[in-house]
């Protein structure tokens, strides 16, 4: 076990030049296959930088599938056999991002310099190596994915769910409308405010939409009986509110007394601030549907999405939906299969550890005197209130180049005065910046 020697410079973090090093070496086959890495803070003493720094670094090679870590033993490196005929690794950036926003601190994406771009290149690169990919898959999913997925769901969430109740396709776009023809639902409850697709998916399909509004335990119950209630319980979705205990009993009972389904999005639950500890919806009643995305937590192109069902309808289900084709493709598949039983989780406590460091500096940053902190839950976004609005306050954002959204638009009365700080797609060393340009916009 030898220790690194790097001349640092002032282009690229430490961390990440550190990172390109290790990762050259290993490409090189100077490190090979379970070779074992220096200890963090052996390095760290060695290099005569920070602990953090070292962490950091590892945590890119982690999530990048450079190396693997073994519990009280440390880090050790991947087989480098499908690197030969790799170039030179960047973990700055090599994938130019589009013209836009200087400062985007909207959630809809999530920050290019996180996404495990080599991790799936190399699961790619076994998955077409192997030829195993040629085989049509079932119409609910590949059974390896079906598989991985479920023992994810027990190891992180706590959720015990059967391989043939899960159903793997591209997103909510084609889940809901399914969803809404299996159980005949003719009126939906949906969050207020709340995610627009929803609503927009719902109008397409011609059905009647209630607006239940959300309160510091989560969405209000019905007054009246609904077919279908749809819900964000772990991070409601804009405002991050956690759905309380209390609320969760009562939506389920409202659900078992009116013979009503129950679609629990786990938006974001990956990244909520509060411990997953409290029983989801799926796990307390035989009504709900469970839905869960990973274009969040690995990139917003990698569309993949999947289903649970209640396994009473699971039978039916699948009457109905005999002959058709998975809309996700058998190598998308395999792929996702092999990242969640390998690095995924370690990539997930990656994302946490960034984002974390984000939040905690655009806290640190903003200008108090100017916003009121109302909701500050989710690892994604700060909701605020401005102590004093200003006309035409949108103009002068964009005119600043700063997208930041507003809670007003995802409200069917579009009246609030909240505004949503996410930070999911901002890079780090933008966000100081961007909070100061936002301060001094609402001190005009």
């Amino acid at each position: 076990m030898n220790l690194f020697t790097i001349a640092f410079n002032h282009t690229k973090p430490k961390a990440i030049q550190l990172a390109e090093a290790i990762a050259s070496d290993i490409n090189e086959g100077k490190l090979k296959k379970n070779d074992r890495l220096p200890s963090k803070r052996a390095l760290a003493n060695h290099l005569g930088i920070s602990l953090n720094t070292i962490i950091h670094a590892y945590e890119l090679l982690l999530s990048e599938g450079y190396i693997y870590t073994i519990e009280k033993k440390g880090y050790f490196v991947y087989d480098n056999a499908l690197r030969k005929a790799t170039n030179k690794i960047s973990f700055s950036k090599a994938t130019k991002k589009p013209e836009g926003f200087k400062y985007s601190f909207k959630t809809s994406n999530i920050d290019s310099n996180l996404i495990p771009t080599n991790a799936l290149k190399k699961i790619y690169n076994e998955v077409l190596k192997n030829n195993n990919y040629f085989y049509k898959t079932d119409f609910s999913g590949d059974i390896s994915l079906k598989e991985a997925i479920c023992q994810y769901l027990y190891e992180i969430k706590g959720i015990c769910a059967n391989s043939d109740d899960v159903i793997v396709s591209s997103g909510i776009d084609s889940l809901l409308p399914q969803i809404i023809k299996l159980i005949d639902a003719s009126t939906i409850a949906i969050e207020n405010p709340g995610y627009k697709k929803i609503e927009n998916i719902i109008n397409y399909t011609n059905k009647k939409i209630i607006y239940q509004n959300i309160d510091s335990e989560g969405i209000s119950i019905p007054q009246k009986r609904v077919d279908l209630i749809y819900t964000t319980p772990y991070s409601q979705f804009p405002l991050g509110i956690k759905m309380s205990n209390r609320r969760k009993n009562e939506l389920i009972n409202y659900a078992n007394e009116n013979k009503s389904y129950i679609i629990e999005d786990s938006f974001d639950s990956d990244f909520t601030l509060k411990p997953f500890i409290t029983n989801s919806l799926y796990s307390m009643s035989n009504n709900v549907f469970y839905i869960e995305s990973f274009s969040r937590s690995i990139a917003p192109s990698f569309r993949i999405s999947f289903m649970l069902m209640p396994p009473k309808l699971s039978a039916k289900y699948k009457l109905l939906h005999k002959g058709f084709s998975n809309p996700v493709s058998t190598i998308d598949q395999l792929v996702l299969a092999k990242y969640i039983n390998s690095s995924f989780l370690n990539h997930i406590n990656h994302l946490r550890t960034s984002l974390r460091k984000k939040r905690e500096l655009i806290i640190k940053n903003l200008d108090l005197k100017l916003f009121d902190i109302l909701y500050n839950e989710s690892y994604l976004a700060i909701i605020v209130r401005p102590k004093h609005m200003i006309p035409k306050i949108k103009e002068m954002l964009a005119d600043n180049q700063i997208d930041i959204s507003f809670i007003a638009d995802f409200k069917d009365d579009h009246k609030s005065d909240l505004i949503m700080i996410g930070y999911s797609e901002i890079s780090l060393d933008k966000i100081e910046d961007g909070i100061a340009l936002l301060n001094k916009i609402f001190r005009y």
